[in-house]
């Protein structure tokens, strides 16, 4: 199947991928970042998180790397601290985080198992 391309947004959260994916006891989903290079070049990274370890530190109720936002992309949510669901018996196979590094020149995926 050919899929084209666009110049929109990318539907992030529970989108594709990303739909019934978990992270740590609480909802994952794909993501996407992109950096234009000082080449002129854009590189952009898509990634389905499905994790076992969890984005939010226990100590702060907060994402663990808030502190790297950009122009507000976490918003005012990102910034809220959650209380953390009771922690599950992890499984190790169903620790599965997804991405695909892209460029105009070639698409590569990679899968990555902690």
């Amino acid at each position: 199947m050919r899929v084209g391309a666009s110049s929109g947004p990318i539907p992030v959260g529970c989108v594709g991928a990303g739909t019934g994916a978990v992270t740590g006891g609480i909802k994952g989903g794909l993501g996407s970042a992109s950096e234009i290079l000082e080449t002129g070049l854009t590189v952009t990274a898509l990634v389905a998180v499905n994790s076992l370890g969890s984005v939010i530190s226990p100590a702060t109720g907060l994402l663990w790397k808030v502190h790297l936002e950009v122009d507000g992309e976490f918003g005012l949510l990102g910034r809220r601290a959650v209380k953390l669901p009771a922690a599950a018996s992890p499984d190790p196979s169903s620790n599965t985080t997804s991405g695909a590094p892209l460029h105009k020149r070639s698409v590569t995926f990679l899968t990555g198992d902690k």
